[in-house]
């Protein structure tokens, strides 16, 4: 027998020949539609069930309890997953922010470095000028004596 919901609530349910029962449905009615104004069949709720029953339980209590909770322990991590990408992103930020300062920090050094390169290679340059100018002024003076 299979049962339907009414849009009014209430169960309808269709009578028919089930093999191996014994029974045809005219036994049991005369195979019409069978409704009651609160949704009980007379028939079918003092008519015994057995193994010709469709409806099967849920799978999830077929596991035994150590099992459930194995899997609630898997499943627990993810339960709330809005909250783990908010927290990724906010720890993305802070590596990005602590990237960001040390890139900072590197460019001042790397800019210092080259200040001060720039410096000495302008001091060298002076200093190598004026040894210059102190070797031909040497020179200079040098040249008129051995002649």
């Amino acid at each position: 027998m299979k049962f339907e919901k009414a849009p009014d609530g209430s169960w309808l349910g269709e009578l028919s020949d089930r093999p191996g029962t014994g029974t045809d449905a005219s036994d049991r009615g005369g195979g019409r539609d069978q409704k009651m104004e609160d949704g009980l069949d007379p028939q079918r709720d003092f008519e015994q069930r057995g193994p010709e029953l469709d409806i099967l339980p849920p799978p999830h209590h077929h596991l035994p309890s150590y099992h459930l909770r194995h899997l609630t322990l898997l499943i627990m991590p993810w339960m709330d997953v809005s909250a783990q990408i908010s927290s990724l992103g906010t720890r993305m930020e802070e590596l990005a922010l602590v990237h960001d300062s040390r890139f900072y920090s590197m460019e001042e050094h790397m800019d210092q470095y080259q200040t001060g390169v720039t410096s000495r290679l302008i001091t060298s340059s002076r200093f190598e000028r004026i040894e210059e100018r102190m070797d031909q002024a040497g020179y200079i003076r040098a040249s008129p004596a051995e002649h």
